[in-house]
């Protein structure tokens, strides 16, 4: 990873996400599960660290790594705070804010991350960038495939 890290305010995507949001109405942990699936291929393919933060309903803060991997965060704030304080808060402490971009639709998240020198990014641009992702992935499988194939070609003469 190349310190380049992606918080993402997880329910303001999935509620601007159709797809996300019929989801949701059905099970919020598919909604969740799905909006991970759609940013680790950020995470894969173009090596960012990834954050996904949610408003909580527990007392203390909640942090997982759902693909086993320390570089893929999922934060549940506590009840008596919000994704979008913990949001701030943790780029108005990173030492390198530069480094960190924002994805939200929420206009006060998107300047306060402004303001602290980090990027923000709208929710359509992530959904296009995952897309270009998905992408990169199908076309790297698929020369790998090729490369695989030929080397495990059949070589007994007949």
């Amino acid at each position: 990873m190349d310190d380049k890290h992606l918080i993402i305010d997880g329910f303001n995507v999935i509620f601007a996400v159709p797809k996300l949001v019929s989801l949701f109405r059905k099970s919020e942990s598919s909604a969740k599960f799905e909006l991970e699936k759609l940013v680790q291929l950020i995470h894969d393919v173009d090596l960012w660290m990834v954050t996904l933060v949610y408003d909580g309903k527990g007392s203390k803060l909640d942090i997982q790594h759902p693909f086993a991997q320390q570089t893929f965060t999922v934060v549940h704030c506590p009840s008596d705070r919000s994704a979008d304080a913990v949001i701030e808060r943790m780029i108005t402490k990173s030492h390198h804010p530069d480094r960190i971009t924002v994805v939200t639709n929420d206009h006060l998240i998107r300047d306060a991350a402004h303001a602290s020198g980090a990027v923000y990014q709208s929710v359509e641009a992530l959904l296009d960038w995952s897309e270009s992702c998905s992408k990169k992935n199908a076309s790297l499988n698929r020369t790998r495939k090729s490369s695989i194939d030929q080397d495990w070609g059949n070589r007994i003469p007949l």
